[in-house]
């Protein structure tokens, strides 16, 4: 079984594996076992790993991304339509979901946080780094004019310091 060798081994038996029985295998593991070897997938192929994500139901995708470091659910969320990306991130815990955002380029960190409801995406950006939200939100007047003001008083100063 894939969860009986170690995480690189068990990642090599996966990846052999379609996408759809990689899924399927996965989803029967607890995300402690599952996060790890999804990570290890998507240290050499992070397209694999997202279309395997993809495929689970967003709460499952969802906790497993909680157990990943946030460079590989950045390496993976990024590779993937914007639509799908905030199926899962919008599932998983808003600190994971920030640590994601601010390992993503800016570009795409602004798509997702733009496609998200106002609401998921004021949680997240509270745990993102100020300068990091100031760039995000100065990039986009639409968000600048629906976020701001939704932070909290105290957060939103910090982040128009670095406006």
């Amino acid at each position: 079984a894939v969860s009986s060798v170690p995480v690189d081994a068990g990642a090599a038996m996966l990846l052999a594996m379609s996408d759809e029985n990689a899924a399927r295998i996965l989803a029967g593991y607890r995300p402690h076992v599952a996060g790890p070897l999804i990570e290890a997938i998507a240290g050499s192929r992070p397209q694999a790993a997202g279309a395997i994500l993809q495929i689970f139901s967003s709460k499952d995708a969802g906790r497993a991304v909680d157990h990943l470091t946030p460079r590989a659910a950045a390496s993976i969320v990024g590779e993937m339509p914007i639509r799908e990306a905030v199926r899962i991130i919008s599932r998983t815990d808003a600190r994971t979901a920030a640590g994601a955002i601010m390992e993503l380029p800016s570009g795409f960190s602004a798509q997702l946080i733009r496609a998200m409801p106002s609401e998921q995406a004021v949680t997240i950006l509270a745990y993102v780094n100020p300068a990091i939200v100031a760039a995000l939100i100065g990039a986009s007047d639409d968000l600048n004019g629906q976020l701001l003001k939704q932070l909290s008083p105290s957060f939103r100063e910090l982040v128009m310091r670095h406006l």
